[in-house]
């Protein structure tokens, strides 16, 4: 009996992250699935559809302690949304689509909980403290913030697949949506939301649908919308899953599709959750996101993938190549595509290949067997 409650509550909690064709709690799917998300010594769970393959890497070990802690953590911050009503109290901006001329635009929200962030991540527990300014308690369902800016051209990832493309024609037609509404919203006449005092002194003890939700909105700017809602979602499931790599060549789907695909949690780019990840502090979604990118690799996509700027960006990533490279490097295939790659380093097509080629270099110097000089100068 107390089996059945836990596995009703963990329902409401996947329904409430938008899980909304999730099998119903008497089903036996869902008592796999709740298995599964409660311990990182279980293997991923691997896609339901076919239409877009993704291979599950061996998730990194995990103590039963941790495991235990995070699904305390989870049932505290339910309980306590039982409570006030407030279970999202978190409210994360992140762009979603870009430009063709490269401007990172339309922001959408993931909504969270402060709670799980923070048992997580220790950037977070830095965000959510009271030295910054996200600190700052607003209505949360009260629309991208007018203090933040809505499109940018400073992101610093630009070969971000998560990223939807885009017209400039769609973008323009964004932007002037944007100055509609606020000066729509600036018309009106200004109504100072509710406080958590005013609502306690009001004996509002559950919400009603006047009631304002307070919580904090926060702008995460280097970070793909598809990529945070996937992270914030793997912070309950523990359990990612990946999209494959854009330079497999399989079929890409837009935002509104991989919706449609996926009834669970939508899967993002292995890079981007990695670059994420790094960015979070979240250790153990790196290691997954560097074993599913391992996993990808083959002789029609590594150097593709090893004279990246990604890869020149992190050691780790271009550890898993380099070792992929010093077993692999005699492929027909690599042979054949290594000098075009090495000739749009020398006519700087590549402004970060110089790090690439040196890595080359490096491999070839410790083990010249791996990639004959003839190879390279044809």
């Amino acid at each position: 009996m107390r089996r059945q409650r836990d596995e009703n509550v963990f329902y409401l909690i996947l329904r409430s992250y938008g899980q909304t064709a999730l099998p119903s709690p008497k089903s036996p799917t869902l008592s796999r699935q709740l298995q599964i998300s409660m311990s990182k010594k279980q293997a991923p769970a691997k896609s339901s559809s076919p239409s877009i393959p993704s291979t599950q890497p061996i998730p990194p070990k995990s103590t039963p302690l941790a495991a235990a802690s995070s699904q305390k953590i989870i049932e505290t911050a339910y309980i306590r949304g039982v409570t006030n009503g407030n279970f999202y109290d978190v409210v994360l901006y992140a762009y979603s689509c870009k430009t063709t001329s490269g401007t990172v635009c339309k922001p959408r929200p993931v909504y969270a909980n402060s709670s799980i962030l923070e048992f997580h991540s220790s950037y977070f527990r830095s965000l959510l403290s009271s030295s910054f300014i996200e600190k700052t308690v607003t209505n949360i369902d009260a629309g991208f913030p007018a203090d933040k800016p809505s499109f940018t051209r400073d992101y610093d990832y630009d070969c971000d697949s998560d990223l939807e493309s885009i017209s400039e024609d769609d973008f323009e037609d964004e932007k002037s949506r944007d100055v509609v509404d606020q000066l729509t919203e600036g018309s009106k006449t200004p109504v100072d939301p509710p406080t958590v005092s005013t609502l306690q002194a009001k004996g509002n003890d559950f919400p009603t649908s006047r009631t304002v939700r307070l919580g904090r909105t926060i702008l995460i700017p280097g970070v793909a919308f598809l990529t945070l809602r996937s992270i914030v979602s793997y912070l309950i499931m523990e359990t990612p899953e990946f999209l494959p790599l854009k330079s497999s060549g399989k079929p890409r789907f837009s935002h509104s599709s991989l919706e449609k695909i996926y009834s669970g949690v939508t899967p993002c780019s292995p890079k981007s959750a990695y670059r994420a990840a790094d960015m979070f502090q979240l250790e153990w979604l790196r290691s997954h996101a560097v074993q599913n990118i391992k996993s990808q690799l083959t002789a029609d996509n590594i150097l593709e993938e090893f004279f990246s700027r990604f890869t020149s960006t992190y050691d780790e990533v271009a550890e898993v190549q380099t070792d992929y490279l010093s077993n692999q490097g005699k492929s027909q295939r690599i042979l054949e595509t290594l000098p075009l790659w090495i000739a749009k380093v020398s006519e700087g097509e590549l402004a970060h290949g110089s790090t690439v080629l040196l890595k080359i270099i490096s491999l070839w110097l410790q083990n010249p067997n791996v990639l004959p000089v003839a190879s390279c100068s044809d």
